[in-house]
């Protein structure tokens, strides 16, 4: 219809690539919606062939209460004071494509709810690097769901998630898909044209 398609991409999106509004909240286009990376009606993906397509990040209860200490204001409002130690992890919503929606955040000194891609910038690796994705599942070492010596995290993908996936165009095209059809498949309702 004209405008120019905000074509944007993640690496790998680990089974399916999100709707904008399922990670960014308001930001969303009619061409940004979620398509499934199957291949047919295997249990194989296009983008299985990526290093980050599972991961698993460990956290101790000492990095998370140190992310939580450094981040958790900058996504939620927290007490003056700070937020307190960590209590609990837990997955309050998922979205459409599978990634988590809100991630709720109990301490001792209240409940925070985390949303979208803001959970990843705030549970950050211990050199800074922010989590992989929001295709996540948590565990905790205690059976009560408390945090014990900390929470592991078990993904899939990297990045947001939405628009193009890197890797999995890859697959596509030694599949024998042709650049065109792969952006039709990840940009759907758009065309390709000439910039003059």
């Amino acid at each position: 219809q004209g405008p120019l398609a905000d074509a944007v991409y993640s690496s790998t999106c680990g089974a399916s690539t999100a709707e904008a509004a399922e990670v960014w909240g308001n930001r969303s286009a009619p061409y940004l919606q979620r398509v499934s990376d199957r291949i047919g009606e295997t249990d194989r993906y296009y983008c299985d062939i990526a290093p980050r397509f599972r991961w698993i990040q460990e956290m101790s209860l000492a990095e998370l209460n140190a992310n939580l200490a450094q981040y958790l204001a900058r996504y939620a409002s927290v007490p003056a004071g700070g937020p307190g130690r960590a209590r609990q992890l837990f997955i309050a919503d998922t979205t459409p494509s599978g990634r988590v929606g809100t991630l709720m955040v109990e301490t001792d000194r209240g409940s925070f709810a985390l949303r979208g891609n803001d959970i990843r910038f705030v549970m950050r690796t211990p050199g800074g690097a922010i989590l992989n994705s929001t295709y996540f599942s948590v565990e905790s070492e205690q059976a009560d769901g408390g945090l014990g010596n900390g929470v592991i995290f078990r993904g899939r993908g990297w990045g947001h998630g939405i628009g193009m996936c890197q890797w999995g165009a890859i697959g596509r095209s030694r599949a024998g898909q042709s650049f065109r059809t792969i952006l039709a498949t990840y940009y759907p309702g758009t065309s390709l044209g000439l910039l003059q």
